[in-house]
């Protein structure tokens, strides 16, 4: 990122199709840390999103405009539609452009998609991809009843955005390791693990808001489990159905706040139900907006993150955003023993086996009975870390300081 422009300028790019209504989740947390990283590193962003509309209007940002495929092509199945916005959302997008001072373009990774490096081409500028993982993997491991995968030009788009980019930003170790086994070069990799915003996430300033719901939903007395996320295989909800019952007949004053919504959610619910869970026990708060899903957070006692491994054997690539809102909320954290998540938590978490249903209802009977002071111990270390390491404002700033040494690098070369 071109440091030496009196003006610091980032075309921020969310191209990604289907996600217009996308509200919540790590995805659009991690789209809207991520600019207001920039922001609160002096950049000025020009926001370019076929997603998250609701969301980016909210954060009011001086220049956000919205994409969207023309009408003609709504009946045509999103692989189709996300190949031709390869030309329709990049002619948009640079006559958006057309005039304005940008020095860089950032763009979220998706399938199909070329724009990101066809926009940097024809602004002759320097592209930092955002990596979270492989496409091509993801269409192979999690998307099911696919009769059309055209798997052979994922890989194509994916290798071609890869090869083309100036920078990729890996979020987790593990795929570091995988770009680097696939032959990219080192030296374009900026490995950072995702943040969270402390501000937001603050118990300090959220103590009217715990009080509010727990008083709302009747868990004044109880002592109150918390996860959050999209109900997605990976964040472990077969796990979470095994083991709340588990703990509910080992320790009546127990709840559980399950926020969010996703393909596992109506089957979690109906699970809990056979297994005679109450209302009064399980609060399903379904989907609730970004902005005001930290309210329901700070209403917990602790938090569980069952996240699972790759069902094909690989690491687990995920740098779990709910991990840092978790550590933010300066609560404890009972969490699987996977990849990133364990390297972080290894001395502030209680860490066990993902696949282990008995070790999970263990550590969470245990903590009940762990004294306040202990419990207070584990959280404010967790917040701690998160505040000195984990803020989006210091993940974008690393971002921005690796790519300004990679373009001094290049200009001291060509000078040699």
């Amino acid at each position: 990122m071109n440091g030496r422009a009196s003006h610091k300028s980032v075309l921020y790019l969310r191209v990604d199709l289907g996600g217009q209504q996308l509200t919540a989740g790590g995805s659009v947390a991690h789209t809207l840390g991520v600019i207001k990283g920039f922001m609160s590193n002096n950049w000025s962003v020009i926001c370019v999103s076929s997603a998250l509309f609701e969301p980016l209007r909210l954060l009011s940002l001086p220049a956000f405009h919205q994409l969207r495929m023309p009408r003609l092509f709504k009946p045509l199945r999103w692989k189709i539609n996300s190949l031709l916005s390869n030309i329709f959302f990049t002619i948009r997008i640079i006559r958006l452009c057309s005039g304005k001072h940008i020095t860089h373009v950032y763009q979220r990774h998706a399938p199909f998609c070329l724009i990101g490096v066809l926009v940097a081409w024809w602004l002759r500028v320097p592209l930092t991809l955002e990596y979270n993982g492989s496409e091509v993997w993801m269409a192979r491991h999690w998307q099911t009843g696919s009769y059309f995968s055209l798997q052979w030009l994922l890989r194509f788009f994916e290798d071609r955005c890869l090869r083309w980019a100036t920078h990729i930003v890996v979020v987790s170790n593990a795929s570091y390791q995988q770009l680097v086994q696939t032959g990219l070069c080192t030296d374009k990799l900026i490995l950072k693990a995702n943040g969270v915003d402390t501000d937001q996430l603050d118990p300090s300033k959220l103590v009217g808001e715990r009080e509010r719901i727990r008083q709302q939903y009747a868990y004044q007395e109880r002592f109150l489990f918390g996860f959050v996320g999209t109900f997605s295989p990976w964040h472990g909800i077969n796990q979470l159905a095994a083991m709340i019952p588990a703990i509910v007949a080992r320790e009546p004053k127990a709840a559980f706040l399950l926020i969010g919504d996703g393909e596992l959610h109506a089957w979690l619910c109906k699970q809990l139900l056979l297994a005679g869970i109450s209302d009064d026990v399980v609060t399903c708060t379904g989907r609730v907006p970004q902005h005001t899903a930290h309210q329901y957070l700070a209403a917990c006692d602790a938090f569980l993150l069952p996240t699972q491994p790759n069902p094909d054997g690989t690491p687990f690539f995920g740098s779990p955003i709910k991990l840092f809102e978790y550590m933010s909320m300066a609560k404890p954290i009972i969490a699987s023993d996977i990849t990133q998540v364990a390297d972080i938590l290894s001395s502030i978490g209680i860490l066990v086996d993902p696949s282990d249903t008995q070790a999970f209802v263990d550590a969470a009977c245990q903590l009940m009975h762990e004294d306040t002071q202990t419990r207070e111990t584990r959280g404010a270390l967790g917040r701690q870390y998160v505040v000195m390491h984990g803020t989006w404002h210091e993940h974008v700033k690393a971002i921005i300081s690796a790519t300004q040494q990679a373009e001094y690098a290049s200009v001291d070369e060509r000078a040699v």
